[in-house]
């Protein structure tokens, strides 16, 4: 790798011409920024002019700026963003994690998760349900450590399904593509088992709320519809341009079928993947959201490496609805909107899933 660009190298490479060749921290910054202006789908939809952030940022770094210092200064770049799929690894360590705008969920439960889930396992237990049991390999989550993708239980006509993620194995999202091949086939090998159990159910909840996402968000929405719908559109941002608007559409599954009523529980902790799953089940009469809408997280990623080894995820999508409105930072709006709150575990409720009993006892009415 060369430590230095040539002028004319560099007339192409970046914002500014330089009548010098420039040293290799600037080289990165230069490349960061590059990318980011060539490949970020967000920049209108954040209100973000990339340009100034240039114009900022570029002065503060020189030939005697550190590592430490470069990742401070990516920092400052990144946070107006507010966007979650940002993230700067270096080996096995991440740099940097983006926070997305929406955030209320984590922030309400901020130091009592456990509590929390305690909480809706003691509910679930005095509403007739059998104690949440843990369902395929344990990973460390959001809230706790050692979790699985997926508790189940279930009452006699009732099926509980609450997915921590959508991915089995963490080399399923952050390995090679044949694992993620492989991984798919193992989430939704556990999802089968689940639903073959639960056939004999006449309705099903299905708890998302602290889902931050994978993969295979419409495959497993196909398992529980009987018909094919438009879903959204994408567009993917690369050198510098939008591609054409692509459709998306969710397919009923070949495998196992659950297609009774469903209540899906969601809060803006509910991302990516599972926004999938949750915006493509929207569109279908058996299905019902309760909860808060969910983050707005939509689009996949798009990742590059600087040449000091650096990894760098970035949102190169835009996400449409059907009807071609940009859901990032907006979100599936619940049909019910409620909200879980401190109180729910003082009280010992929990008001999402309570209702979520309600609208499914009208249904059977």
């Amino acid at each position: 790798m060369k430590l230095f660009f040539t002028l004319a190298f560099l007339i192409c490479f970046g914002p500014t011409v330089y009548s010098q060749t420039i040293s290799k921290t600037e080289q990165l910054f230069e490349k960061f920024w590059k990318e980011f202006d060539e490949n970020y789908a967000l920049f209108e939809v954040k209100g973000i002019d990339w340009q100034e952030i240039y114009t900022t940022y570029r002065k503060q770094v020189n030939a005697k700026t550190s590592d430490q210092e470069l990742i401070a200064v990516f920092k400052q770049m990144l946070d107006p963003l507010k966007d979650g799929h940002i993230n700067i690894f270096q080996k096995d360590k991440r740099l940097y994690k983006g926070e997305s705008k929406n955030n209320s969920f984590r922030t309400e439960f901020q130091g009592v998760e456990k509590e929390f889930w305690l909480n809706v396992n003691a509910l679930l237990q005095q509403q007739g349900f059998g104690a949440p049991q843990p369902k395929g390999a344990l990973v460390d989550g959001s809230f706790t450590k050692a979790v699985p993708p997926m508790y189940v239980s279930r009452a006699n006509e009732i099926g509980y399904i609450r997915f921590t993620r959508f991915f089995n194995q963490l080399k399923g999202v952050m390995g090679s593509d044949k694992d993620e091949l492989a991984d798919q086939k193992e989430l939704a090998k556990l999802v089968d088992e689940t639903l073959s159990e639960y056939s004999t159910c006449r309705s099903l909840i299905i708890d998302l709320r602290d889902n931050g996402g994978g993969h295979s968000g419409y495959e497993l929405a196909g398992r529980f519809i009987s018909d094919s719908a438009l879903v959204n559109y994408k567009s993917i941002r690369s050198n510098g341009k939008f591609s054409a608007l692509k459709e998306y559409r969710v397919k009923p599954s070949s495998s196992v079928h659950f297609i009774k009523p469903i209540v899906i529980l969601t809060s803006d902790r509910t991302a990516s993947a599972a926004e999938d799953f949750t915006l493509s089940l929207s569109k279908f009469p058996n299905v019902t959201i309760v909860g808060t809408a969910t983050k707005g997280m939509f689009s996949d990623t798009y990742s590059f490496e600087l040449p000091n080894k650096m990894e760098v995820s970035l949102s190169n999508q835009l996400y449409y609805d059907a009807n071609k409105i940009i859901l990032e930072d907006k979100g599936v709006a619940p049909t019910v909107e409620i909200r879980n709150t401190r109180k729910d575990i003082e009280a010992k409720t929990d008001a999402v899933l309570m209702k979520a009993f309600e609208e499914l006892k009208s249904k059977s009415n």
